[in-house]
């Protein structure tokens, strides 16, 4: 018998990371439902498992964030009318964890991003970082996917409540074979950008750069992103012969036959955002798993935790001449030796536990 009701609430409905942590609390000893916004972009899921992903309206690019909180608000009301004082809701936002907070909600708050860390005023995102604490002290448990998100807050993890549960690759790996690393020596070098389409002063310019002075080397493109974004992707795709936009993909399924096409994985975020200076993405983990180097942006969590495991290279990502020293001294050779620091990684150390952690502290607190 089911005994305890969790009811997921997601910024965006067709989040793969997101739908994955879902997807691991189905077919255990909870009541799940789940409800979401749709942003706009992803492939569309209308149920995991058989449990339908309830569909609460499409949230509009552009439209300020306080309006987006007063909108959740209101719709979040009508769910907690309906439910018991003891459903414990999940959420993967600091807004929707405040909502919860100010109608004495139980609530798990999973930080996947801090979203405040993308404003330019300091002030703001202090006191944005003051309510987060107390968004954390309130919750039953609250999950962070980067230590770095930690050093951001507290400097050490000294809350019972709260728990680190790294982004890695999804659970679907769990029973398949990892291919052994390929040690090719060619001359053309490709590489690659999975995921969501963001950060044009760095992936773009990256990419510029490889389609104008490289044209021996290739770049490819895979994901999708708010239309703005992905027009970018589409326009220089057409403006480079040797540059080439995939379209969106399905994850997990796909990024096995993704991580085949590439040589270099490029993950190197601007770090002119406090969250990309302090986030770990899941792309460490799947390139790791899949023996393709991974390209960091320096002064970053990421970038350290790269250095430190030798498992791809840090860079000046904002700096034409730097991106240019860098390819130009990069060499299949290093790449090789790259793809041999990883094989001393075991698949276990890449790919998700189906947050077992995570379960047992919420039964613990619930």
């Amino acid at each position: 018998m089911k005994n305890k009701k969790i009811i997921f609430l997601l910024t965006n409905r067709k989040h793969s990371g997101v739908l994955k942590r879902v997807e691991s609390f189905i077919d255990t000893n909870y009541e799940i439902e789940i409800y979401g916004f749709d942003r706009g972009f992803g492939k569309d899921v209308r149920s995991l498992k058989g449990i339908p992903v309830n569909d609460l309206g499409i949230v509009e690019n552009g439209k300020s964030y306080f309006s987006k909180i007063i909108n959740a608000h209101s719709i979040f009301k009508n769910i907690f009318k309906e439910n018991s004082k003891n459903t414990i809701y999940y959420v993967f936002s600091f807004d929707f964890a405040f909502i919860c907070l100010l109608n004495r909600k139980k609530y798990v708050y999973e930080i996947r991003d801090l979203v405040y860390g993308y404003f330019s005023s300091n002030f703001i995102v202090n006191i944005f970082k003051f309510f987060d604490k107390i968004l954390i002290h309130f919750s039953l448990l609250t999950v962070v996917l980067s230590e770095g998100f930690v050093d951001f807050l507290y400097k050490t993890n000294s809350n019972s409540n709260l728990i680190v549960q790294p982004n890695k690759l999804h659970y679907f790996f769990k029973d398949k074979s990892r291919a052994r690393p390929n040690f090719d020596s060619k001359t053309k070098i490709t590489f690659g950008f999975i995921g969501i389409f963001r950060f044009p002063n760095t992936i773009l310019r990256f990419a510029r750069i490889v389609g104008e002075n490289f044209p021996n080397y290739e770049f490819l493109f895979f994901g999708d992103g708010d239309p703005s974004q992905k027009d970018k992707i589409v326009d220089i795709a057409n403006k480079y012969k040797n540059i080439s936009y995939k379209g969106s993909f399905k994850n997990p399924h796909d990024l096995k036959d993704i991580y085949k096409e590439i040589d270099v994985s490029l993950s190197c975020y601007d770090n002119d955002f406090i969250n990309v200076r302090y986030a770990e993405p899941n792309k460490l983990y799947e390139s790791i798993y899949f023996f393709v180097p991974i390209i960091a942006s320096e002064n970053t969590f990421l970038g350290q935790k790269v250095s430190k495991s030798k498992v791809g290279f840090v860079i000046n990502s904002s700096s034409d001449k730097e991106i240019m020293y860098f390819i130009n001294e990069l060499t299949f050779c290093k790449i090789n030796q790259i793809k041999r620091n990883m094989i001393k990684y075991l698949p276990d150390d890449m790919i998700d536990d189906r947050a077992f952690a995570i379960k047992e502290c919420i039964s613990n607190n619930g």
